[in-house]
């Protein structure tokens, strides 16, 4: 398929955007992101990574480490609010190729933890 009829089929395609959602009366800040990224706008506000790339892997093991202990040493972009950066890759086994809400996203994470 040509990059023209991906474009056709998606409102937008590209590898960072910000953007809000809502649910249950409480407005999110989030961060799309293909890959896993260390710091983003907002993280330590309670902005929410949304990020996939990484698939079941170790790699994303340990990306999840090095934020719990970015949080840990107090680094320099931990805020008061926790680090939220949740891998939504489509072959993770709650999200089992299907597009998902932001209340999905959430408090199916929050259960797998």
């Amino acid at each position: 398929m040509s990059d023209y009829r991906y474009k056709q089929l998606f409102y937008d395609i590209c590898d960072y955007r910000e953007i809000h959602d809502s649910y249950g009366g409480k407005n999110y800040d989030l961060v799309l992101c293909h890959y896993p990224i260390f710091s983003w706008k907002g993280m330590n506000k309670g902005t929410i990574l949304l990020y996939g790339h990484t698939h079941n892997s170790a790699e994303d093991v340990y990306f999840q480490k090095c934020l719990t202990g970015m949080e840990a040493n107090n680094c320099r972009h931990v805020g008061d609010k926790p680090i939220q950066a949740y891998n939504v890759g489509c072959m993770k086994p709650w999200i089992d190729y299907e597009p998902r809400s932001l209340k999905e996203i959430i408090e199916k994470y929050h259960n797998i933890k």
